[in-house]
């Protein structure tokens, strides 16, 4: 006696259409739907046949779950509070300022971080992977060579300074180091 098993909920092509359509533009997001409702549509024997018809089919619905997904968060955000948005823009504000007038060499020397200058760019251990000048630093970003970790001021205010573990104690410290008044919570 076999025991039956229920088809998987999404195919393997569903769920990567699904990652990649959450990183695309709505244009492209539209644009890459047109193609596989016409490949879903093509008659064709030998291409797309019915295998190539089956996978553009699950793509076309991962792209509409995507789709809807965007439409009902952005009607969602369409009656959120008038209040909520000012805060949003507020903060966004502030941390616009913070990222002008706060170099990431600011805080890694805060954050007691080593660096070193070495013309243009500034070279230290990388916090993650600890090795010795792979940690390339710029005003705004600094980059890893070897482990590809890659910050700006906040990320790296957030990592390196206790206590900034979240975004808006993160912008709240750094508007202090910019001499600038922070939303209040």
């Amino acid at each position: 006696m076999s025991i039956a098993h229920p088809p998987p909920r999404h195919t393997v092509t569903y769920t990567e259409m699904l990652a990649l359509a959450r990183t695309m533009t709505l244009d492209a997001l539209l644009a890459e739907a047109d193609v596989q409702a016409a490949t879903v549509a093509d008659p064709g024997e030998d291409w797309p046949g019915d295998v190539g018809r089956h996978l553009a089919a699950e793509r076309l619905k991962a792209i509409t779950e995507e789709t809807t997904r965007r439409e009902r968060l952005r009607r969602l955000t369409f009656y959120t509070a008038r209040e909520t948005n000012e805060r949003y823009e507020a903060w966004r504000d502030v941390a616009k300022i913070v990222r002008e007038r706060v170099t990431m060499i600011d805080v890694l020397e805060r954050a007691g971080w080593p660096v070193f200058s070495s013309g243009r760019e500034y070279h230290g251990p990388c916090p993650a992977c600890a090795g010795e000048d792979r940690f390339v630093v710029w005003a705004q970003r600094a980059w890893c060579r070897q482990c590809r970790l890659s910050w700006d001021i906040v990320a790296a205010t957030e990592s390196l300074i206790p206590g900034c573990e979240r975004f808006r104690d993160a912008i709240r410290y750094l508007a202090a180091m910019a001499g600038e008044r922070p939303v209040s919570s």
